[in-house]
Formats: structure tokens, sequence, C-alpha cells
């Protein structure tokens, strides 16, 4: 967390170290994040910058605690008993919404937070890592009970409906990753609602009888 000395900043200086800081890790993995670089890009001295903030760990976590504010609606809402099959659908389609709003408006935000939502945080010891897991726990237990309610399909394990939702993030990151911070990487918050449904959604009976009626590796229907 900042220094005293932080806090007595003018809103001005603080501001311009922030949103500095927090260009920088957007556009890097944490481990590649400079503190140097930031210290530069800051006009200021080292030893300015230190009696700040102790470490680049210490910066880190003060914008995480920052940005996190902007997605306490999500994370409430996320909260939110679920009874029946329509309502996973609705919380999910909020999440989504809400979460489309916030890269959308602000996406060196989204691009800081999505750098902590990756595979291989525990080799660079990311200080995020926390929020990863808790994460991962929270979407084992919607499609649990999503699965429980009919509103998700039975035929995969919750472990591997929660594999596929990381996989789909994975994928809409790399657009986000390539397209930069103007938010182009989602169009519209109803392609990843669409997306989720169709990857998540219950399989057809006549699917499923298809499907057992015929063979997968040649095409062709089994007598």
């Amino acid at each position: 967390m900042p220094t005293a000395n932080f806090e007595k900043l003018d809103t001005a200086r603080m501001a311009h170290i922030i949103s500095v800081a927090l260009d920088e890790f957007a556009r890097h993995r944490y481990q590649d994040a400079s503190f140097n670089r930031i210290i530069r890009n800051c006009g200021i001295a080292k030893g300015t910058m230190y009696y700040y903030f102790q470490s680049k760990e210490d910066l880190y976590l003060t914008l995480y605690k920052a940005t996190m504010r902007e997605f306490a609606p999500i994370i409430k809402r996320a909260q939110q008993p679920l009874t029946q099959s329509s309502d996973v659908w609705l919380v999910l389609c909020e999440l989504i919404e809400g979460l489309w709003h916030v890269l959308r408006s602000k996406p060196t935000i989204g691009l800081f937070v999505s750098n902590g939502l990756i595979p291989g945080l525990e080799e660079e010891q990311h200080p995020g890592l926390a929020t990863r897991e808790k994460l991962q726990e929270w979407l084992l237990s919607l499609a649990r009970k999503a699965q429980e309610l009919g509103a998700w399909r039975s035929d995969l394990s919750a472990e591997a409906l929660v594999a596929l939702l990381w996989g789909l993030w994975s994928s809409l990151r790399a657009q986000m990753g390539c397209l930069g911070h103007d938010g182009s990487f989602l169009q519209a918050p109803a392609q990843l609602f669409d997306l989720s449904e169709r990857l998540l959604s219950p399989v057809p009976q006549w699917a499923q009888r298809s499907l057992a009626g015929s063979d997968l590796r040649t095409g062709e229907a089994r007598l």
C-alpha cells in the first residue's frame, strides 16, 4: 500500500503517477512490467518514487485496490442467490454486461485486470493470484449450481465447463492484446453471451440421439 507521503500529494500529481503505472501494467505482464520504466515515465527521481511506494508489488496492489472499485456492482450481483434455471442465465447476462461496460469505457483498466486473469500466475508469483483463485472457486460453484438447476449441460463436469469459460476468456483476451486499448475486442456484450450460451447450454435430446447413432470419426451412421 502507498505510504502516507503519497496520500499527501496533490490530486493532479497523484493521478499522473497512477495513470503511468496503470498503463505499464496494462501493456505488460506483471513480471515484465518495469518499476524503473514507470519512474522514468513519471518524470520523478527514483528516490522520490520509493518515498511513495516500497516496491513494484506495493504499487501494483495499490492499483489493484483502486480498479476493483470499478467492479463492485458486478461482484455484488454475483453474490445473489440462484433458485431457478432462468436466474443462472440472467445473472450471467448481467455480469457480462457489467464487465463489458467497464472494459469498453475504461479499456486500460480492462487490460490491467486481464493481465491478472491468465495462466501461469503461480510461476511469476503474481500479486493477483489470490483473486484468480477466488474467481475459479466462484465459477466452479456457479457451474455446479447451474447443473443442479438444469441450466447448464451435465454431460461435462463442472471443472470442464469452467475450463471452457477460461478458454473463451483467453480467446477474447488474445484479441484484446492485438487490438490495443480501444476496447474494440468486444463489439457488444450479446456476442459474448451468445458464445457462452452455445458452450454451456444442455445438449438437446435430438442431438444426443443423433450423436449416439453415428461414428464421429467417420461421420457414418452406425447400424
